[in-house]
């Protein structure tokens, strides 16, 4: 058995039902993020309601003191019907329609909507700044890889695109501090360092359209 003693979190009474949490993680990633290619029309709220099962799950077992290692996976069909039932009221304001795929080993691609006038209306521009041209609801896309490890994780962008159009990381950076501080409970942004994964989360493993959690 391993021993995961040096992970654990402090957890709180009542925490297991705001489960909702453990998605700030996505949350954040869809403050980082084409029109998604992906085909989402099959999408039901059934299929949500298995992932919101299995992130309960992931926070009893937290709860449960028990040092075996415990993977669960996490279908992304699944995930993205979560996130356009159960989890849309936890996603930061002004962030619409997410969809998020796992590519490969380490490699994912966040999708969504967002409305640019709050970011637009919060900051000062300068001659050559690309967000000047650009207003209201538009989609955006971020690729790159989400390495985690020992309790901890973190995502390297690698493409950032506005309406199809490569923009720099650096707007990316902007607009995950931006919504970031959005959401009920802002968030540290982490595009800069590595974050606490919560619910004794050791890793994430990731591949073609499924993420295995390991507790």
């Amino acid at each position: 058995m391993r021993d995961r003693s040096q992970y654990t979190v402090g957890m709180r009474q009542g925490e297991t039902r705001r489960i909702g949490n453990v998605w700030h993680l996505i949350s954040c990633m869809l403050a980082l993020t084409a029109t998604s290619e992906a085909n989402t029309t099959h999408l039901t709220e059934e299929m949500g309601a298995r992932l919101k099962e299995r992130l309960d799950g992931i926070a009893r077992y937290s709860l449960s003191g028990s040092t075996e290692l415990r993977l669960t996976e996490l279908r992304e069909e699944e995930i993205n019907a979560f996130l356009r039932f159960q989890g849309a009221r936890h996603l930061p304001l002004g962030i619409a329609d997410p969809v998020v795929r796992f590519k490969s080993r380490e490699s994912i691609q966040v999708d969504a909507v967002i409305d640019l006038d709050g970011l637009k209306d919060s900051r000062q521009y300068h001659f050559l700044d690309p967000l000047q041209f650009l207003r209201g609801q538009l989609a955006v896309s971020v690729g790159g890889r989400l390495r985690s490890g020992n309790g901890q994780a973190k995502l390297d962008p690698e493409v950032f695109q506005i309406a199809g159009i490569q923009v720099p990381i650096r707007i990316l950076n902007e607009i995950v501090h931006y919504f970031a501080g959005t959401l009920q409970q802002p968030l540290r942004p982490w595009l800069e360092t590595s974050i606490q994964l919560p619910y004794n989360i050791l890793e994430i493993r990731l591949s073609q359209g499924l993420a295995v959690v390991v507790q």
